[in-house]
């Protein structure tokens, strides 16, 4: 049989087959570049990566770190990034050279880990002279290749004065996955270079973020007076979406970030995203430094190497003491609480605002507009905050009739091909790619439980980086009930939803049915609580906030006017007052836009109409 062709080599993993000579099916053992170096000194030179060169495989028998040589025959159905021709070679590469050398990062780990130099145009946002603000400059910089499978597939470029610049249509990766494949640990760091420290450490297993951390004026502001960050908007890690899979098999990931609000604010999103319980964090000011290249700088590669073994967890789930939310305490003490995010809709935030970890029921009866209120709460938010959501909405299918209704409501027309007034193709277009980006529907192919979707939400955190689940409604669920009577049913199964939110941080809405009564035209039915849903006592003890949409029964058909009952909220101060049974909040429908307004006219599609989106500051790169 023919050999394979093979369009990268062992090298390209660390791996060195020099010298050894293989058994006739190809196999050698060799030392491991990811564990021999840490390995006890009488233990570092026995070799324990089997390699077989014929087939291009090899495996660790001590860390069990593993993987495989591309065969050309895959390469050539994967799509690489080429560099432009007209991209030549800097001829001054030693410059840059200097630069990593201040920063104790040899000439061979630059090569090991494939770090270019080239001269290219690149626009000045930071610049020593201000004439050159905003203008474009072919200038030196360094050139970070991003691998996926020894593929080419994103480049990232940096000049003398850290202005960035990454190629367009290119998949967003981690720098340096390659380098994690079939580790049981890895590292995740805030920018390339803390990368290229922990190889010149003899630590391999490491990825760096490509773009920072996404932080708000207000974040930053508040962790300046501070010392404490409050996450006000989930950071959104499209290169995380892309990558989630290479995570699976993790059993430990240390967070090596910076301890800057924007280091902590990411350090907390990965931990939410890849969970807590098998996340490790690296805090590099016990160091007194700011990151891992700092401390390669100031103490050493050894000092860097062993860092881990400081590393702390993420507070254990089932045991908080006083002094792990001492620092939230007295910042609330000092500060005053964080109260819940407006929703868009002025008449409604004195009485319901977004707190995460704070589950919510919606009830009311059929037809009554839960479904397109829902539709509206999740599309206002992701408007507003750029949050993503999962839905299990079962009876509002087939998905496509439910992601059109979310397309007529975020552009305010119709779809419908015989109104004269409906969208254009262009405003079709756009409304799909919002909503593909920001809400993901379960599907209703089977019968999901209620551990079911909170298993698909677990991944869909992690995946796409969603903040909330609706679930719509609570019935359409299948219910595992055994012996067990509905109340003690519920109150198992609520537990579970509170502890979801709570764990994970994010927003539940689930919504109910009562059983809509017979209709009396001389008797005027008011808007049903909780305690007239099955169950409802437990469902009006357990959930924290609880509201009500309903239509009274004179309404005409002209009249669109809905009533918005809040009829619990557990945390008032921090997220609004009960409205009273015979007060509640008045809001319009537009039949023609699926969307709602208060009496002042008001709704978070005020700030899309006026082309308004949440300011972020430039990302923080850590070079």
């Amino acid at each position: 049989m023919a050999s394979k062709e093979f369009v990268n080599n062992f090298a390209d993993f660390g791996i060195d087959i020099s010298g050894e000579k293989p058994n006739d099916k190809g196999e050698i053992l060799v030392l491991c570049p990811v564990c021999s170096h840490l390995r006890k000194p009488v233990n570092q030179k026995i070799k324990v990566l089997g390699v077989n060169v014929k087939e291009g495989v090899f495996g660790c028998l001590h860390c069990l770190w593993s993987g495989h040589l591309l065969t050309s025959d895959y390469a050539r159905k994967k799509t690489a990034y080429k560099l432009p021709d007209k991209e030549d070679k800097y001829s001054d590469a030693e410059k840059f050279i200097q630069f990593f050398s201040k920063r104790s990062i040899s000439a061979k780990t630059l090569a090991e880990c494939k770090v270019g130099f080239t001269t290219t145009s690149i626009k000045q946002n930071k610049n020593a002279d201000p004439v050159l603000i905003g203008s474009f400059q072919n200038k030196g910089c360094i050139v970070y290749n991003y691998y996926r499978e020894s593929i080419l597939t994103h480049v990232k470029y940096r000049d003398n004065y850290k202005n960035f610049k990454s190629t367009k249509d290119t998949e967003l990766i981690f720098y340096g996955l390659d380098d994690i494949r079939g580790c049981k640990t890895c590292y995740i760091v805030e920018g390339e270079n803390d990368k290229l420290a922990y190889w010149e450490a003899g630590i391999r297993n490491v990825v760096s973020v490509p773009n920072g951390a996404h932080i708000s004026q207000k974040e930053k502001e508040h962790f300046e007076l501070t010392g404490k960050l409050i996450i006000e908007h989930h950071q959104n890690l499209e290169y995380l979406d892309n990558c989630f899979e290479d995570f699976k098999d993790k059993e430990i990931i240390y967070i090596a970030t910076d301890d800057d609000a924007a280091g902590i604010k990411l350090r907390e999103e990965l931990g939410r995203r890849l969970g807590y319980d098998r996340c490790k964090i690296v805090k590099f000011k016990e160091y007194e430094v700011k990151d891992a290249n700092e401390l390669l700088i100031k103490s050493g590669p050894e000092i860097l190497q062993n860092s881990y073994k400081n590393a702390s967890t993420f507070p254990i789930e089932d045991v908080i003491q006083l002094y792990d939310v001492w620092d939230v305490m007295e910042q609330q003490f000092d500060k005053g609480k964080i109260k819940g995010l407006s929703t868009g809709w002025k008449e409604i935030d004195p009485h319901f605002t977004w707190r995460f970890g704070e589950p919510t029921l919606l009830n009311g009866y059929f037809n009554n507009g839960k479904t397109t209120f829902e539709y509206n709460l999740m599309l206002g938010a992701a408007i507003l905050y750029d949050w993503k959501f999962g839905a299990f909405m079962p009876e509002n299918y087939p998905v496509n009739e439910a992601y059109d209704s979310l397309c007529e409501i975020y552009i305010g027309k119709t779809s419908d091909i015989e109104k004269h007034d409906r969208m254009n193709k262009q405003e079709y277009k756009d409304a799909a790619k919002f909503v593909h980006n920001h809400i993901k529907l379960i599907s209703n192919n089977k019968r999901f439980s209620p551990a079911d979707i909170r298993s698909i939400s677990k991944q869909m955190i992690m995946q796409y980086g969603i903040v909330g689940i609706f679930t719509d409604p609570w019935k359409a669920l299948k219910h595992h009930m055994g012996n067990k009577s509905i109340d003690l049913y519920l109150e198992d199964e609520l537990q579970e939803e509170i502890d979801f939110a709570l764990k994970h941080k994010c927003i539940k809405v689930i919504a109910t049915h009562p059983p809509t009564p017979i209709r009396n035209k001389e008797k005027e039915y008011p808007a049903p609580s909780a305690f007239e849903v099955k169950g409802g006592e437990v469902w009006a003890s357990m959930i924290y906030n609880q509201m009500c949409i309903h239509i009274p029964q004179d309404r005409s058909f002209e009249d669109t006017t809905t009533e918005l009952h809040i009829q619990k909220i557990k945390n008032q101060k921090l997220v609004g007052i009960p409205t009273r049974r015979d007060n509640p909040i008045l809001l319009k429908f537009d039949r023609k836009s699926g969307r709602y307004t208060d009496t002042l006219g008001t709704s978070p599609f005020d700030a899309l109409d006026r082309q308004e989106k949440i300011k972020f500051e430039q990302p923080y790169y850590d070079f």
